[in-house]
């Protein structure tokens, strides 16, 4: 029930492009409105939340000011000389502090939404773990110095965790609040054993869902690290609930799909016409993906600036990467290949000097959206990557008569493909994980597919 959805999906232009609701995709639509109630034991279709009362505030330097939409009621303020010197979080902090107490009785018995521009207030006041243990023992200090201090140590414990990170447990914490909430003889914060281990058997018994175990015993954990307070998710029993939840609910297998082999590479360029503008960028990105060991989405990211082509090989700068945690970039350097029709650096040269036939600057994306035109295909003018899903649909569209069933690979397998061909050619670990980017030996060994013979070596050198 998604067909026509997907046409729609793979017919646009770009994600902000305005597109046209056949009859048809407007009745898949109202399909999963009516029928998908549940995702993974979680409400997919959520109640909206709809507010009595909508709060904006603000705060700069100088001052602060809040007022209630639909009404005349206004509330500001300006700092004083120190107040102006402490952090915008602080500033924006304070200035909800104020304006909730200029609009108390105004506010009373509503539900009120409350919008700032500041994400860590956002998460400080959803969190509510600032008010409790080692936080409780900081708001007694009265030196202005140091209280400017505190302001700062909030923030910077929240980026302690990745924003992303942060935010999935701050909503998995909130639905651990929500239930204890909803039970009188709960706590929600700081959490007892005996009401966590309930919590997590009633996880059990409704999602049926061992991740949502694991990331309510995480959430917990974490929001109780905040606080500097112990937490009841360290206790035996919560441990014994875990793993009991991978037995009795299991997880989810791992459905590793097979690799794309050099040959499959080289069927797919014979059968491709690289005067089709799409169906160069498309080869491009797969090939690259090939032989970079690149994921997709690092390949989709690549920017102009950062190609750097040299005497028999390119260097590839990775911008954006999975593995990148800290941010530092990867480089990944690709020799010129033996074939004259499959080496990925000769096909990487024709495409870009397709690309240089538009204006273009080093921090523009290569491998942007095609628009139809009479001559066949040009580059949108909008400075966005093309999409993995529409990708996905052409690595399918593409593979789907070379491979012998294209329900068993997917765009992961250029990437393992890839690795498969390098490690069974002898390459050696190191540089084998560095071309890969991988962080452990563990990671990099889940994408090698083993071939037959080096499968046999092992037992060939036991010498019996």
């Amino acid at each position: 029930m998604t067909r026509y959805l997907h046409l729609i999906v793979n017919s646009r232009d770009s994600w902000h492009s305005i597109v046209f609701l056949q009859d048809q995709a407007k009745k898949e639509l109202l399909f999963w409105r009516d029928n998908l109630r549940n995702l993974n034991g979680a409400s997919f279709w959520s109640t909206p939340f709809v507010p009595s009362k909508i709060v904006f505030s603000d705060a700069s330097s100088t001052g602060c000011a809040a007022y209630i939409q639909s009404s005349s009621l206004l509330f500001h303020r300006n700092w004083s000389a120190t107040q102006s010197l402490k952090s915008s979080t602080w500033r924006e902090l304070a200035t909800v502090k104020y304006s909730l107490e200029a609009f108390n009785s105004n506010l009373a018995g509503h539900r009120v939404r409350w919008d700032t521009d500041n994400q860590n207030v956002v998460r400080i006041v959803q969190v509510d773990v600032f008010t409790t243990g080692f936080w409780k023992d900081l708001s007694a200090v009265e030196d202005e110095s140091l209280k400017e201090l505190v302001s700062r140590l909030e923030a910077t414990v929240l980026a302690s965790r990745a924003p992303g990170t942060t935010d999935a447990y701050r909503r998995s914490f909130a639905r651990w609040k929500k239930f204890a909430s909803s039970k009188s003889e709960f706590q929600h914060f700081p959490a007892k054993t005996e009401h966590v281990a309930l919590y997590l058997q009633h996880l059990i018994d409704t999602t049926h869902s061992q991740s949502a175990v694991d990331s309510a015993i995480y959430a917990i954990q974490w929001a109780h690290t905040m606080a500097a307070i112990p937490s009841s998710t360290n206790s035996p029993i919560i441990h014994a609930i875990r793993e009991a939840a991978k037995r009795l609910v299991g997880t989810r297998p791992v459905n590793k799909k097979e690799p794309i082999s050099a040959g499959m590479i080289r069927k797919l360029v014979i059968n491709s016409n690289f005067d089709n503008l799409l169906e160069l960028r498309n080869v491009c990105i797969f090939i690259l993906a090939y032989a970079g060991f690149f994921r997709i989405q690092e390949v989709l990211h690549i920017k102009y600036g950062d190609i750097h082509f040299n005497s028999g090989y390119v260097v590839i700068n990775v911008d954006v990467s999975k593995t990148d945690q800290l941010r530092k970039g990867n480089e990944v350097v690709i020799s010129v290949g033996s074939g004259e029709k499959t080496c990925s650096v000769k096909i990487l040269r024709r495409y870009l000097t397709e690309v240089e036939r538009y204006p273009v600057q080093s921090d523009h994306f290569v491998f942007r959206a095609l628009s139809k035109c009479k001559s066949g295909h040009k580059f949108v003018a909008i400075n966005r990557p093309v999409s993995y899903s529409t990708i996905r649909e052409y690595f399918k569209v593409n593979f789907k008569d070379i491979v012998p069933d294209i329900s068993l690979f997917r765009t992961h397998s250029l990437r393992a493909g890839g690795a498969s061909a390098a490690a069974n050619a002898g390459v050696p670990d190191s540089l084998f994980q560095r071309h890969g980017r991988w962080r452990s030996v563990s990671a990099q060994n889940g994408y090698v597919d083993d071939s037959l013979g080096s499968r046999l070596s092992v037992s060939k050198m036991l010498d019996i």
